[in-house]
């Protein structure tokens, strides 16, 4: 849906995976760029389809130098998959800016059943 051809830097896969594989105790405050976030990415193999418009929404703020660091996490489950954040993440990519963020890491996989199932997740989504 959102592509770039940004070159993967090796020692944050690396990073990344280590985090996965051994979460730290809470959140860890982490500076985004658009490469971090395509990496970020690949583990997104469960979430919804991103929304364009919210996509968008975000990419313009980012642009604009109007989004700000809200303390909502990118979160990853235990099982390694990104389960919160793909919105962001796509935004960060397309506006090109680098992005400062709460992260995640080992909340259980089941959480994802949980996570914005107000108006912003559908059931259609959980099971997408």
């Amino acid at each position: 849906m959102f592509t770039s051809v940004v070159t993967k830097p090796i020692d944050f896969i690396d990073e990344l995976s280590e985090l996965i594989k051994n979460p730290p105790a809470g959140s860890i405050v982490m500076e985004i760029d658009p490469p971090m976030a395509e990496i970020m990415l690949t583990y997104n193999t469960k979430n919804r389809p991103a929304s364009r418009s919210a996509v968008s929404k975000y990419s313009k703020e980012m642009q604009k130098g109007a989004w700000i660091h809200t303390g909502l996490p990118i979160t990853f489950s235990d099982a390694g998959i990104l389960i919160d954040g793909q919105q962001r993440l796509f935004a960060c990519i397309r506006s090109g800016i680098t992005i400062t963020s709460d992260v995640r890491f080992g909340i259980p996989n089941d959480a994802f059943t949980k996570i914005d199932i107000g108006a912003n997740r559908l059931a259609s989504h959980i099971f997408a």
